[in-house]
């Protein structure tokens, strides 16, 4: 599997909610309907080309579950975490799942 890639923009400085990154975890079954994937743990990790800069993760509360039903999933950054993002750079972000004993990135 390759991870997905999607281009978003983050504005460093900004914080709360609708500043950060909102997601569903969903797959697409043979008929075409969407099943929500399991997860215990969700971790988006930040880097600046290959420094590491930052680590969010539902299980210490810094990505909040926003709708249980359809796996929807947000991370709302504080003013400093959004501060860390560099100016004029593009950061790059790692979405992990974490389920029992797999441990799957979906989106890069």
């Amino acid at each position: 599997m390759t991870p997905a890639t999607y281009d978003f923009t983050v504005v460093r400085g900004s914080a709360g909610e609708g500043q950060g990154l909102k997601f569903r975890l969903k797959a697409k079954q043979q008929d075409g309907t969407l099943i929500n994937l399991p997860y215990d743990d969700v971790r988006l990790s930040i880097y600046n080309r290959s420094a590491f800069l930052l680590r969010v993760s539902l299980q210490d509360g810094t990505i909040i579950e926003t709708d249980e039903y359809n796996a929807e999933l947000e991370w709302q950054p504080t003013a400093a975490e959004s501060r860390m993002i560099p100016i004029g750079a593009k950061a790059k972000y790692e979405l992990e799942v974490r389920y029992v004993d797999n441990e799957i990135v979906y989106m890069m």
